[in-house]
């Protein structure tokens, strides 16, 4: 590999300083779960960006995100998303979960709800959620999950008719998260539990350096 110095970094010119090389390597960060961590890196204030920006240097941020997936489709794919990426890094320092939303999507129409492939009853969903942390720990030094936070359905109602030219209103593609609440307090349960065994059975606190962590990101979207 190159070593450069910092100027020539910048212009290509070597000024005749030495910069420092390390071969040490880096660490990564998993981001996992849906659409919520796919556009995770948004602008202006995506907190995807913001968490790689933070560790700049120190570890590499890798976004697994996928849009309209629930935790049975997620659960498919965790042990590849959370596999090694061979010789090129450390251990995964840092994995963050996120799933829940889609998971709690109900269709207002009844024949619509039916066919609807995307819920996930609350029961099976703390069991994935379950499964996929499992895979999270065997894999990095410390996990953050985060709850599925509140929906607006009043705004959500106005973003989709002026998406879909009031199309989408009173359609059988009308959906709603009004049990979103259930998903976050099984998160909970599910962080809580886990806590005990993965955290030394010490009490689940947002300390630096317990391997389980809950972001309770629902409760703070009620602020």
């Amino acid at each position: 590999f190159l070593c450069l110095s910092p100027t020539m970094a910048t212009t290509g010119k070597d000024d005749g300083r030495d910069a420092p090389c390390s071969t040490t390597k880096r660490g990564r960060i998993v981001l996992f779960g849906d659409s919520l961590t796919q556009r995770a890196f948004e602008a202006p204030n995506g907190w995807g960006a913001s968490l790689a920006n933070e560790f700049t240097r120190t570890a590499d941020t890798f976004n697994r995100g996928y849009g309209g997936y629930n935790s049975r489709w997620c659960l498919r794919i965790a042990p590849h998303v959370f596999s090694t990426l061979g010789d090129a890094y450390e251990e995964t320092f840092l994995a963050t979960i996120m799933l829940g939303t889609n998971d709690a999507t109900t269709m207002r129409d009844a024949d619509a709800q039916t066919r609807n492939r995307v819920h996930v009853p609350v029961e099976e969903y703390r069991a994935n959620l379950r499964e996929i942390i499992a895979l999270a720990l065997d894999a990095a030094m410390h996990v953050v999950v985060m709850t599925p936070p509140l929906v607006d359905h009043e705004q959500r109602a106005v973003t989709q008719q002026e998406r879909y030219d009031d199309a989408w209103l009173g359609s059988v593609w009308e959906d709603e998260r009004l049990r979103i609440g259930e998903y976050a307090q099984a998160a909970r349960d599910v962080v809580h539990e886990l806590a005990k065994e993965y955290n030394n059975n010490a009490e689940l606190t947002s300390e630096i350096g317990k391997r389980l962590v809950l972001a309770d990101v629902h409760e703070a979207t009620k602020e």
